[in-house]
């Protein structure tokens, strides 16, 4: 009792003092639960990538007949597949430049990706000179070309080279080469000026 009536005053002093602090027992609930899952790393999205200009032809190589390239969202591994080309799938068109290994080019399907650039071979675009200019004995008119859209007349037979004209459904018929050399046609511009022209695009 003695002890009792000693801690009584002491305790009535120190809280008169205002040191007094007395502990309490942390409410139900509080703070942070032992099973709360870690929070879970930040994804950053895959952002579309600079898709440069798509002028030179390619093929497929080094793919089995039986198997397929993929074609990827951006120019690298960790970008999802949108697509696939094989061999049977021919020529198509794609960047005349690779980046990181990789080239901007349309699948299969038409839709824009990038494949492996160690699969692909780029076809040599002969210079305007060097091929050959048949003579214009067969009759064309402009077809594939949405209302109010053109088609260009290159200088030569490929993307590759510049625009010089254009032709479109208003023109009518015109002479062309009856035979396509690597899908383009000896064609003249309407202005008059001989230049080639995607034989995708036109219809004897």
């Amino acid at each position: 009792m003695a002890i009792v009536k000693g801690i009584i005053p002491a305790l009535t002093v120190c809280a008169t003092a205002g040191v007094l602090v007395i502990a309490s027992a942390p409410a139900l609930g509080a703070g942070k639960p032992i099973d709360e899952p870690a929070a879970a790393p930040v994804v950053k999205p895959v952002h579309e990538p600079y898709r440069p200009p798509m002028s030179c032809m390619y093929q497929v190589v080094k793919v089995r007949p039986s198997s397929f390239l993929n074609v990827r969202q951006g120019p690298g591994l960790r970008y999802r597949p949108v697509g696939e080309l094989t061999v049977a799938d021919g020529r198509f068109v794609g960047a005349c430049g690779v980046s990181h290994g990789w080239v901007a080019l349309t699948s299969s399907s038409g839709k824009l990706g990038w494949a492996s650039a160690g699969y692909l071979y780029r076809i040599p675009t002969p210079h305007p000179s060097l091929v050959r200019r048949p003579a214009l004995s067969c009759s064309y008119r402009v077809a594939n070309v949405r209302r109010g859209g053109h088609l260009q007349v290159r200088k030569g037979p490929g993307l590759t080279y510049e625009q010089i004209g254009t032709l479109d459904e208003t023109d009518g018929r015109f002479a062309g080469a009856c035979s396509a050399w690597r899908g383009w046609v000896a064609v003249t511009t309407s202005g008059g000026l001989p230049g080639w022209a995607s034989s995708r695009y036109l219809k004897k």
